[in-house]
């Protein structure tokens, strides 16, 4: 069998895909897996290293507002679309998988033209602009999140199934949390706080650490402080205070953290209840769908993270931290909560769900 994924643009979208073709091929090694998506995007760097086939695309995010990009995306979009249904019919498909944002489209509606099966994935609370315009077209819809049921048309409810976000197989959720902090060089005795703003950073978060790092390490508290690789931090040299451009680990440090300060992704939320650390939610403020927010809220509703706006980052956080800090108790209820909302074998369950509905098993 030869399935055709749709995802990439950024690790959000491509590395739940990744964790489901990894479950394919555990499955049945002889699958074919080929990936769709841009050369110049994580997914061009990324897919070959996880022994994935790549199809380039050119392809640009779609506008409808008239705009100088407008018609050129439209036009990308179609010549992209033919492409995949000409790869398609030569390559013997029998399903397109997509996960979501505008590299989706063109998958997702040549599978439509040539009538195979369009199965989707919804990392976010809320789906984006993608996922819902191709949602009456697929046979499945596989979503992280049991309330993203209410963000779809009734008529189109039986679609959805509930699976979690999957995460690769090569994220380890049970590192021992004193000898995490020991390999990483902090002290054992000595509570963690372990804070990024995704692999690019976030300059307001950044601008956060900067100003009140003194005063987390008067406290007696230690910092893991990932910058991101946009951003250039003068160097700082605290007991107490690393400081790393980008991580690739980063299961060690959530293990070794006794709160993480961070962004609200969707990848990020499943790694956060995955490993049930206890977080305090700094939603991107210009994610195009507010799903940041949305993923953010839903874990504080359930009492797993503490939310707070990027434009309260200097008059709220410092105090938020300190008194989360300050209880073991409200870390462990919280840790609790998050592992609540965890799906450890979601990458399984959708490619068991995707081959039962192509007779696989039959």
């Amino acid at each position: 069998m030869h399935f055709l994924f749709g995802a990439g643009g950024t690790g959000g979208h491509l590395y739940p895909a990744i964790a489901v073709a990894e479950a394919l091929k555990k499955i049945n090694n002889k699958f074919r897996i080929t990936f769709a998506g841009r050369e110049d995007k994580i997914e061009g760097s990324k897919v070959t290293l996880y022994g994935f086939d790549f199809l380039p695309l050119d392809i640009l995010p779609v506008s409808l507002k008239p705009n100088p990009n407008s018609i050129k995306s439209i036009v990308k979009l179609f010549i992209a679309k033919k492409k995949l249904v000409k790869f398609i019919h030569q390559n013997n498909c029998q399903a397109v998988i997509v996960a979501g944002a505008y590299i989706s489209l063109p998958p997702g509606l040549a599978a439509v033209s040539t009538k195979k099966p369009l199965y989707l994935m919804e990392s976010n609370v809320n789906p984006g602009k993608a996922i819902s315009f191709l949602t009456a077209k697929s046979k499945s819809v596989f979503t992280s999140f049991d309330e993203s049921k209410n963000y779809f048309p009734e008529k189109l409810k039986n679609k959805i199934i509930l699976t979690g976000n999957p995460i690769r197989s090569s994220f380890k959720s049970n590192y021992d949390k004193a000898l995490a902090k020991s390999e990483l060089g902090f002290d054992t005795a000595k509570p963690l706080i372990f804070v990024f703003g995704g692999s690019l950073g976030a300059d307001s978060i950044n601008n956060f650490v900067i100003n009140n790092y003194p005063k987390l390490l008067e406290h007696g508290y230690q910092i893991a402080w990932q910058t991101g690789t946009k951003t250039q931090i003068k160097a700082v040299s605290e007991n107490g205070l690393k400081v790393y451009t980008y991580i690739d680990d980063i299961e060690k440090f959530y293990a070794a953290a006794d709160l993480v300060i961070c962004r609200s992704g969707a990848s990020t939320v499943s790694e956060l209840t995955l490993c049930g650390k206890p977080s305090v939610l700094i939603p991107y403020p210009s994610a195009s769908n507010n799903e940041q927010l949305r993923n953010a809220l839903l874990l504080q509703e359930v009492g797993a993270a503490i939310v707070v706006e990027d434009k309260d980052i200097h008059s709220n956080l410092l105090k938020i931290v300190t008194e989360q800090m300050s209880s073991k108790e409200k870390l462990s209820k919280m840790s609790e909560n998050a592992k609540k909302l965890a799906f450890p074998d979601a990458a399984q369950n959708i490619a068991e769900s995707i081959l039962k509905d192509l007779g696989y098993y039959e």
